[in-house]
C-alpha cells in the first residue's frame, strides 16, 4: 500500500475536489470523525466546510493547516468498505491524527479503488501536530498494515506499472473513469516531448486527446479533450474535459512537462537503448510486420501513422523499460518517417545494413538522393514541429505536405538550374 501526504491552506479546494467525485458518482464518504453528520451518517460539502472551520482557531501560525492523504492498496487487493475504513482509521491513529476531525472518502474514479482523507494539522489550540519524519513514519505504518491485513506489498513504481493499465473499452461504460485510469498513470510515468508522442502512447490503450481553443468572458483559452477510440483509431466516445480528470493532464501542465522531458531525453539520447534496438533489428533487413514484432519482443512498441494515400508521415517508438516515447527523427535522419516509408515500400536503401560494406555505387546513389531531398523539413520533422505547437489542424497540414506539392520534382528542377547556370558562368570566364 502506498500513502501520499499533501498539505494545503485551501480547505474549500481540498473538500470540493472530493465532493465533486461524489457528485460524479465516483466516490463516497466512508467515515466521519468529530464532525456532524446527516441522517445517512455522512456529510455534505457545505456542512463539512463549516465543521472544519469551527475547529480552526483564528490566530494559528501554521501556513498550511490542512492535510490531504491518499492510501493506495495494490490493484489486486480486494478490500470491502469495512476493511478500507478500518485500515484508514488505524493509519491515522498511528500517524497521530486519531483524535483529529477527519473525513474518509473512498474513490472509484480509477481502475483501482483507493482512499482519500482530509484532516487538520493543528489541534484545538492552534498548535501544529508533530510532523517530524512524517513520511518515514508513514512508510513504516503502511508496512505494518500490509502485514496485518495480508496486503500485497507495493511501492511507488509498482503502483502504476505498465501492466496495470488496461485498454479502454467503450462497451464497459464509465468513460471518464476508464480514461482517467489510463491517462494519469501514463502521463506520470512516461516521458514525451509533444502531444503527438503522447497520443502515440495513448493509442496503445484506445485513447486519444485533442486540443480545443475558445474564448470565455473575453479571455482566450486552450484546453484538452480526451476520447476513447475504436479499432481504427476513430473516436467512439463523448469527449471528457481534462479538467474533469485533473490538472496534471491539462494543457498547461502538459506544456511544462514537454519542456522538462525534452531536456531529460536529450541528455540520455546518445545512449538510448531504443536507437540501439532499432539498429539491431534493421540490420536484419526486416519487412514492416517483422520490424514491429522484433522491436515489440525487446519491449518497444512502434506506432506508424499514415495518411489516406498510405504515405508514412510519422513513426513513434515507445520503450516501456525506459518509459520513453520518441518520434524516430529525434534519433537522427536515418530514423525519420521518410526513411522507413521508402524502405518499407522498396524504393529506399536500408541505412543500417552494413553501410561500411556497401558498394561505392550505392553510397553515391544514397548521397545523390540526400542532395536531391527537398529543402523543406521531412514529414516527420514537420509533424514534430507542429505537435510542439499543439496544432489541432495537424492531420490536415500533414496531408498538405504529403500531397499538395511535388517537392522532389521542384528540387530536381532547382538542381538542374544551378548546374546549368554554373556551366554558363565558367564558359564566360
Amino acid at each position: 500500500m502506498v500513502a501520499k501526504i499533501g498539505v494545503s491552506n485551501k480547505l474549500y479546494g481540498v473538500l470540493a475536489y472530493n465532493f465533486e467525485k461524489i457528485k460524479d458518482k465516483e466516490a463516497k464518504v466512508l467515515a466521519v470523525s468529530r464532525l456532524s453528520v446527516n441522517e445517512n451518517g455522512t456529510t455534505t460539502l457545505q456542512q463539512a466546510l463549516a465543521d472544519f472551520q469551527m475547529h480552526l482557531p483564528q490566530d494559528i501560525r501554521t501556513k498550511k493547516p490542512i492535510i490531504h492523504i491518499s492510501l493506495n492498496p495494490h490493484p489486486d487487493d480486494k478490500l470491502n468498505d469495512e476493511q478500507m475504513e478500518a485500515i484508514s482509521r488505524e493509519y491515522l491513529e498511528k500517524l497521530g491524527y486519531g483524535n483529529q476531525p477527519y473525513i474518509i472518502f473512498k474513490h472509484e474514479d480509477l481502475a483501482r479503488e483507493h482512499i482519500h482523507i482530509v484532516s487538520l494539522r493543528v489541534d484545538a489550540a492552534g498548535k501544529k501536530l508533530n510532523d517530524a519524519f512524517e513520511h518515514r513514519r508513514s512508510k513504516e505504518i503502511t508496512n505494518e498494515l500490509e502485514q496485518k491485513y495480508h496486503l500485497i506489498v507495493a511501492n511507488d513504481r509498482q503502483r502504476t506499472t505498465f501492466d496495470e493499465v488496461r485498454k479502454a473499452d467503450i462497451s464497459k461504460g464509465n468513460i471518464k473513469k476508464q480514461i482517467a485510469g489510463i491517462v494519469r498513470p501514463l502521463v506520470k510515468n512516461y516521458q514525451f516531448q509533444s502531444l503527438g508522442e503522447m497520443n502515440a502512447l495513448l493509442a496503445l490503450y484506445n485513447v486519444t486527446s485533442e486540443v480545443v481553443k475558445g474564448e470565455h468572458r473575453g479571455k482566450s483559452y486552450t484546453g484538452l479533450l480526451y476520447f476513447i477510440t475504436g479499432a481504427n483509431g476513430e473516436k467512439v466516445s463523448v469527449p471528457v474535459k481534462s479538467s474533469r480528470i485533473g490538472r496534471d493532464v491539462g494543457f498547461a501542465e502538459l506544456s511544462k512537462k514537454f519542456e522538462k522531458d525534452k531536456m531529460a531525453l536529450k541528455v540520455g539520447k546518445p545512449n538510448s537503448k531504443t536507437a540501439q534496438y532499432i539498429r539491431e533489428v534493421m540490420q536484419e533487413n526486416p519487412n514492416r510486420s517483422a520490424f514491429i514484432e522484433k522491436l515489440k519482443s525487446k519491449g518497444v512498441d512502434v506506432v506508424i501513422r499514415e495518411n489516406e494515400a498510405e504515405r508514412i508521415y510519422g513513426v513513434t517508438f515507445i520503450n516501456h523499460a525506459e518509459k520513453a516515447v520518441q518520434n524516430g527523427s529525434r534519433f537522427g535522419k536515418n530514423f525519420s518517417a521518410n526513411v522507413f516509408h521508402e524502405y518499407f515500400n522498396g524504393s529506399g536503401i536500408n541505412p543500417f545494413d552494413n553501410r561500411e560494406k556497401q558498394s561505392k555505387e550505392n553510397l553515391q546513389q544514397q548521397s545523390f538522393k540526400q542532395e536531391m531531398a527537398p529543402s523543406k523539413p521531412s514529414d516527420e520533422v514537420t509533424e514534430t514541429l507542429l505537435e510542439e505547437l499543439l496544432s489541432d489542424d495537424l492531420e490536415n497540414l500533414i496531408e498538405l505536405t504529403a500531397h499538395g506539392v511535388d517537392y522532389k520534382e521542384l528540387a530536381f528542377q532547382r538542381k538542374m538550374r544551378r548546374l546549368h547556370s554554373g556551366k554558363k558562368r565558367r564558359r564566360k570566364r
